[in-house]
């Protein structure tokens, strides 16, 4: 068994917070914010150990995979350089890949000299990086330069177990500049698995028992475990299985390490040094789907590894296309729609967190009227052609001035019951005003509930 807390290596400034990440494809320089969010958020967080003391890798520790031109380019913002990973360059995107990178090094170091305890480096945007230069949304090839650099350090091999939707062809790329990668990721030892469903997992199945193999021989001293969430059906740019494939994946990844970790100790040895990393994602109409997958995949992690015994199902909701007349809206005609963001985080990341607060219009149509929502549903039925605002609905409602009244309002509103006449206040409609079903009108049904704080 391995220790009871993942460390996590986390440091707020790993995160690119510029807001011009929120309309673009990739939504990873956000990830490991929303990621650690969500953990907190579910109550998770105290099976973390989080550490974010570690220093930010300077241009050398990138020119170990990538060409100095590029990397003085890219930290430059250097037009037709900067942008080569498919990215809106900016300062705080330039800042954060130093710690991304440095994150996952160190993840993988620390578990390399505390084998019994798992790390989780909460990063993406390495596998596509070329020498030359960053593609697909891929900026460095980062599982490259911190296997070099625990190669140079400690003469370690590592294996990379890359189940990202997308072939990772940065160690491949940079096998012809940075020599050592050879030795490093011996070849052969990044891991793509091929197919959809059963066949994938039976390819993932056949990859481990030939790592297993050097493992027992001390071939290989470590594994990358890089569970991306775009090999899921409904992702946006990936697509090989379904949510029951994906989490067996999981599962089978974490029982093979803790049978190996078993097999090591009988000889003597030292269990085998694990380390997690994200990589791929792309939901543009629920990006809570994409981190309900990464949370389901560590929490297997706590309960195979680290002995909890946490009950949590992926949520992984059906995708919604954008449909054609507003594709500009979106990133085109066939891709899901965009969802809507408050205060810099996804509406399906907050009703993870908060479900009650942020719960979803015909989510909340299914919960049971409160007594306040009754007495005002009645006052305004038998006032049908009236309009209240809400300190007006305290006085006729209770008897005395009661501010809050509209928040009770808002939630007849949201039930459909009753409309919102902006800027005038509510009035009982019978039949229902079918605009309450248009996406603008949700949207700011959405916009109130959330300002009155119910």
């Amino acid at each position: 068994m391995k220790n009871s807390k993942i460390k996590v290596f986390y440091n707020e400034k790993q995160v690119n917070l510029n807001k011009n990440i929120i309309s673009t494809t990739s939504r990873s320089p956000l990830k490991p914010y929303l990621l650690m969010k969500t953990l907190d958020g579910l109550g998770f967080g105290n099976n973390l150990d989080i550490d974010g003391s570690f220093e930010p890798f300077k241009n050398e520790d990138f020119e170990i995979a990538h060409f100095p031109s590029y990397v003085e380019g890219f930290f430059n913002g250097t037009p037709n350089v900067c942008t080569r990973n498919g990215l809106p360059w900016s300062v705080e995107l330039a800042d954060s890949v130093r710690y991304t990178n440095a994150s996952l090094y160190n993840a993988i170091r620390h578990a390399y000299l505390n084998p019994d305890q798992v790390t989780l480096s909460p990063t993406s945007g390495f596998h596509h990086a070329a020498p030359s230069g960053g593609q697909g949304f891929c900026t460095f090839a980062g599982q490259v330069i911190a296997a070099v650099k625990l190669y140079r350090e400690f003469g370690a091999a590592g294996a990379v177990l890359d189940l990202d939707g997308h072939f990772g062809n940065s160690i491949e790329d940079c096998r012809s500049y940075t020599a050592e990668i050879d030795k490093a990721i011996p070849r052969g030892f990044n891991v793509n698995p091929r197919g959809s469903d059963a066949q994938y997992h039976s390819y993932l199945v056949s990859q481990l028992e030939k790592i297993e193999e050097a493992v027992l021989k001390n071939e290989i001293q470590y594994v990358m475990w890089c569970h991306g969430a775009d090999s899921h059906a409904e992702d946006d740019l990936g697509g090989q299985v379904s949510t029951k494939w994906w989490v067996e994946c999981s599962t089978t990844f974490y029982e093979w390490v803790a049978q190996l970790d078993a097999k090591l100790i009988a000889l003597g040895r030292s269990p085998l040094p694990v380390t997690l990393s994200l990589f791929g994602g792309y939901r543009k109409d629920d990006y809570g789907s994409v981190i309900s997958l990464h949370v389901k995949d560590i929490v297997t992690c706590m309960n195979v590894l680290c002995g909890h015994s946490i009950r949590y199902a992926a949520k992984v909701a059906k995708k919604t296309y954008a449909s054609a007349w507003n594709h500009n809206q979106t990133t085109g005609f066939g891709y899901s729609a965009m969802e809507q963001w408050i205060d810099g985080m996804p509406i399906s990341v907050l009703r993870m967190i908060n479900p009650k607060k942020y719960m979803s219009n015909e989510d909340f149509k299914k919960t049971k009227m409160i007594p306040n929502e009754v007495k005002l549903l009645a006052f305004l039925k038998e006032n049908p052609d009236a309009i209240f605002d809400g300190n007006t609905l305290g006085q006729k409602v209770n008897g005395w001035k009661n501010h809050s009244m509209g928040k009770w309002a808002q939630r007849l509103v949201r039930r459909g019951l009753i409309q919102f006449k902006k800027g005038q206040g509510y009035l009982y409609q019978s039949p229902v005003n079918p605009m309450l079903n248009a996406d603008n009108f949700k949207a700011s049904v959405i916009m109130e509930e959330l300002n009155t704080n119910s």
